[in-house]
């Protein structure tokens, strides 16, 4: 299942060609269910809208997955500015360190006492990973959280703020963000307060900083990557 505003479509059909269509990378949603009237995907178009954001709907099915990394693989060349070709990162792996590759191959793997080998890799750009159920019973974080393994953020050629400014996994590459969105009776309201975060962030409180030091206790590195006004509404993992 997917659903898309117009600038999500545009990414889906790899037909972001114009610099006037260019709105950054999309906000994903994952939720189970999801039909056009269904009142957290109206309450997201009208989020996406006020940021004038893409945006994509997916309930998490693997076709679905599929059909988006191929949207944004095509969408990568914008992130240069000759538009001509995908930019790169340098990732260097050592099996000392890694142990194993991930599922999908990336990187050249060595043997425990071979030195490190550098490879040049081409990551795909996606916004905000939004978590929306439908019930307290619906979990779609784990699928959810795992992918965003596959994909990475960028801090440019956005209009979410300090809303990148954080990140799911940082180990192969910085993965965007998270938000899990809980079940209420106004998901219009509780969007648009993310909005107002995102664009004009509250000074941080002290809940907020020792809530981001305890975090960084199982998740070495975590707090430097993680905007302090954004605990509480990111999933930190």
């Amino acid at each position: 299942m997917l659903l898309a505003n117009a600038d999500g479509q545009r990414i889906l059909d790899g037909r972001v060609d114009r610099v006037e269509h260019f709105r950054g990378p999309p906000i994903i949603v994952f939720a189970a269910e999801l039909r056009d009237d269904d009142r957290r995907w109206v309450a997201a178009l009208e989020f996406a809208t006020a940021l004038r954001a893409p945006l994509i709907g997916t309930d998490g099915a693997s076709a679905s997955l599929t059909l988006i990394e191929h949207g944004l693989t095509i969408l990568r060349r914008w992130w240069r500015s000759d538009r001509g070709g995908p930019p790169d990162l340098v990732l260097v792996f050592d099996r000392r360190t890694w142990g194993s590759p991930p599922a999908w191959g990336v990187g050249t793997w060595n043997e425990p006492h071979s030195p490190p080998v550098t490879r040049t890799v081409t990551p795909m750009f996606c916004g905000p990973i939004l978590l929306m159920p439908r019930s307290t019973e619906e979990n779609l974080r784990p699928i959810a959280w795992a992918w965003a393994q596959r994909v990475a953020r960028s801090t440019e050629y956005h209009p979410y703020g300090i809303g990148m400014y954080a990140v799911s996994h940082f180990v192969l590459w910085y993965s965007p963000p998270m938000y899990p969105i809980p079940v209420v009776a106004d998901y219009k309201k509780r969007l648009d307060t993310l909005r107002k975060t995102w664009l004009a962030p509250p000074e941080p409180s002290v809940d907020q900083y020792e809530a981001l030091a305890a975090a960084e206790v199982p998740r070495s590195g975590l707090a430097r990557l993680i905007h302090p006004s954004l605990v509480g509404i990111v999933d930190l993992g």
